[in-house]
């Protein structure tokens, strides 16, 4: 997670701090400037970008980086000195979208100069290796999937055909010893979705989600001093190798008319792609070269699309 704090305080600055998580941006500022803050939100594109309400689930958890995060107004454990104003952007979040929304707010409230530490700091962020990024990427993946499995309430509107999906599958499998036939098949919107292999192909990614969830969890430990250089190193080539036994499926390929909203809400589709980019990060910051040499992405073939005939009135499906 990217975190900016301002070290030398200034009178009338509205923002105090920023954290940066995924498709979330996080304005911090002083109780005392709550009002302020909720005026700045009315100078927001908000067909673009929305705003997160206190105790929205999951979702919340993410921009917050942290788990139950969202239940905390249920025992009145709001403490400190700020309040903060989650946005949701319409992707991950990135510097475009940082510089248009740092452009909302008046020259007094945040003056150019520190508009332009903000963004540069942001920029460094980016594009230098850090274990802080890389426990950020992982921590991603199981927390839009969680979200998923919840129904969360922004997830339902940032990925609404595939959680439909995965609540249509999930209605079938629930049911007590499900006979599950080759042609059994599921409709979402206009799309035919083959059971078997559509939950074969989610089977696929979550277990390459859950080894990424392990590879995240062991740099958390690093990070907190609880797990000694040459054991992390030891442990994170089991985790690459593990991968590489593993058959991989892209994620915008489990559903490829879920395409978009994936690309919005996970760093790397192509898992291949986010393990490479992993193992070279970890090799730089380790000093140390960690070995990645995946098997060939399989391909899918779960769905069909079903495409009004007007002519004869009737439906016909074509095959992906």
């Amino acid at each position: 997670m990217f975190v900016l704090r301002f070290a030398d305080p200034r009178e009338g600055r509205l923002i105090q701090r920023i954290k940066i998580d995924g498709p979330f941006i996080t304005f911090y500022v002083d109780k005392q400037d709550v009002e302020k803050g909720i005026e700045w939100l009315q100078k927001i594109d908000s067909e673009k970008y929305s705003v997160l309400s206190m105790g929205q689930g999951v979702m919340h958890d993410y921009a917050h980086g942290k788990t139950n995060k969202h239940l905390n107004f249920l025992f009145g454990s709001r403490k400190g000195h700020f309040d903060h104003f989650h946005i949701a952007c319409p992707g991950m979040a990135n510097a475009d979208n940082l510089t248009e929304l740092l452009s909302c707010f008046s020259s007094n409230d945040l003056n150019e100069v520190e508009k332009y530490n903000i963004l540069n700091a942001y920029q460094n962020y980016l594009t230098r290796p850090s274990l802080d990024r890389q426990i950020m990427v992982c921590e991603g993946y199981s927390r839009v999937m969680a979200a998923i499995g919840d129904g969360d309430h922004i997830i339902s509107k940032r990925m609404p055909m595939f959680l439909q999906v995965f609540k249509k599958l999930n209605a079938v499998l629930s049911k007590i010893n499900p006979q599950i036939d080759d042609n059994q098949t599921i409709n979402v919107d206009n799309y035919q979705i083959n059971v078997k292999q559509c939950t074969d192909n989610i089977l696929l990614c979550m277990h390459q989600i859950g080894n990424i969830q392990e590879i995240s969890k062991l740099l958390t430990q690093y990070k907190k001093n609880d797990l000694a250089k040459d054991q992390l190193v030891e442990q994170l080539q089991e985790k690459f190798n593990a991968a590489t036994k593993m058959p991989f499926i892209n994620i915008h390929d489990v559903l490829p008319f879920t395409e978009e909203e994936c690309k919005n809400n996970f760093h790397f589709t192509n898992l291949i792609k986010l393990y490479e980019n992993t193992a070279n990060e970890l090799s730089i910051l380790l000093d140390y070269k960690l070995h990645f040499v995946p098997q060939k992405t399989i391909q899918t073939n779960a769905y069909s699309a079903v495409e009004n005939d007007t002519q004869n009135n009737e439906k016909r499906c074509v095959m992906f």
